[in-house]
């Protein structure tokens, strides 16, 4: 008699979930197109759950811009086991963001 194996499971724990974090400034237009650009990557074809997604503006967190060394806005870093993994500054275009979020996206 064949053994089935079960499924494994699949999901991923919210601390296995790599975190992508936006760093801008509500000010300045640049960021806001990329903060456009990434809901856009994520809807596109169901990636919601691929990321846990932050939105850090300079104004109320200046101490998460110092603790990652960011000096420009727009800045988008991806963090996946407590270490920075990409990192994506200034003029961000949709088609660098796919590229660098590429391994996470479907």
């Amino acid at each position: 008699m064949a053994t089935v194996e079960a499924p494994r499971n699949t999901c991923r724990t919210a601390a296995e979930t790599p975190l992508l974090l936006l760093f801008m400034c509500h000010t300045n237009g640049q960021a806001r197109r990329v903060e456009g650009f990434i809901a856009h990557a994520l809807q596109r074809r169901s990636n919601h759950e691929a990321f846990r997604y932050r939105v850090i503006d300079q104004a109320d967190r200046p101490d998460l811009f110092s603790r990652f060394d960011v000096e420009e806005v727009p800045t988008v870093l991806v963090v996946n086991d407590k270490h920075v993994v990409r990192r994506l500054s200034g003029n961000v275009r949709p088609s660098d963001l796919e590229r660098e979020l590429g391994d996470w996206l479907r």
